[in-house]
């Protein structure tokens, strides 16, 4: 009969089962914290970005009951293609607007109370080939509220370079009534070129959370999103990169509001309207469904923007010789 050479410790064992599994927890721990802080600290690689791609039906959309339906007419605006509007930060109760090709380097201060131009100021040494859209938001100093021009126009795509320009917003002064004021320090040119082709954008979005800038194109099939990361170069080309699609196109404003929480996206006979929820991302809620906002279509609508206090603004470019009006829908 063999005999037993020794009998198994239990006791022992069990302190080296445990040491075995408190290494391999360990391990796991610090290879995670690893992870963790390589993602909180690297920017995404571009190429590893998912596009969404939004399948849902617009005609199965529902038009928000939290707006008047018929809106405001606040007075006729005596510029002929306004295609850029947002809501003044530094100088409450008035609007910017811009026009777009045909027009000089300029943007124009309304009072939001009668749409009449107060003052006008032009940005020295830059043109405007093709100005679709602003946005006013958050900038590179913090505190400060900053003016964004959407360079991005091209009905042909043809030009392959594009900018934005980014500069202070102008703090409006009594003196300055009926009066072009020069603007000439202080201007980023942000360049930038598309991965793959050329696109006729009329849709900037600015995110005020993260501070990163949005494009949305007009004239593909479906209409495509592209994201320009913040920061931004004002030195050398930038590259937007593709976030996603929606089911819809021919998008010829947007905007974000103030506090960053709702987004609008406006095509000639629709205004798209989405909500964030908290922790969302931008991306994320843009990937969503949906709502319309209130919409009376104007001749040739391309501007929009939020009111900081509730409802929102349209106007229209000049169309068959009628004098566009500044339009207001109350929020509710």
């Amino acid at each position: 009969m063999m005999k037993h050479r020794g009998k198994i410790n239990l006791s022992k064992f069990s302190q080296f089962l445990f040491a075995w599994s408190f290494g391999l927890v360990l391990l796991f721990n610090i290879s995670t914290a690893s992870c963790q802080n390589k993602s909180e600290t690297e920017m995404p690689d571009p190429t590893s970005v998912i596009p969404f791609k939004s399948e849902y039906k617009v005609q199965d959309l529902s038009i928000s009951t939290a707006y008047v339906e018929i809106p405001k007419s606040l007075g006729t605006v005596d510029l002929d293609e306004v295609s850029g509007m947002s809501f003044s930060i530094t100088n409450p109760g008035f609007i910017w607007v811009h026009q777009d090709s045909g027009d000089g380097a300029t943007i124009y201060l309304l009072d939001a109370s009668n749409s009449e131009t107060v003052a006008s100021y032009t940005l020295a040494g830059f043109s405007n080939r093709d100005w679709e859209d602003m946005e006013i938001g958050p900038g590179p100093i913090a505190g400060k509220s900053y003016i964004y021009i959407a360079e991005t126009g091209d009905n042909e795509q043809k030009y392959g370079d594009y900018a934005i320009l980014r500069f202070e917003e102008p703090k409006f002064a009594e003196q300055q009534r009926g009066k072009n004021i020069s603007i000439s320090k202080g201007i980023d040119k942000i360049d930038f070129k598309y991965p793959a082709k050329n696109h006729d954008v009329e849709c900037l979005l600015i995110d005020p959370l993260t501070k990163n800038i949005y494009l949305v194109t007009k004239r593909d099939f479906l209409a495509k999103v592209y994201e320009i990361p913040f920061p931004q170069k004002s030195s050398g080309q930038n590259t937007p990169v593709d976030v996603g699609t929606f089911p819809f196109t021919f998008i010829t404003a947007g905007s974000v509001s103030k506090d960053g929480l709702q987004v609008a996206i406006k095509t000639y006979d629709r205004i798209f309207y989405w909500t964030r929820q908290p922790n969302q991302s931008f991306v994320d809620m843009l990937a969503g469904t949906p709502g319309l906002l209130p919409y009376q279509r104007e001749p040739q609508g391309e501007a929009f923007c939020f009111h900081p206090d509730g409802g929102y603004f349209t106007l229209s470019e000049k169309a068959n010789d009628k004098v566009p009006d500044l339009y207001f829908y109350l929020k509710k």
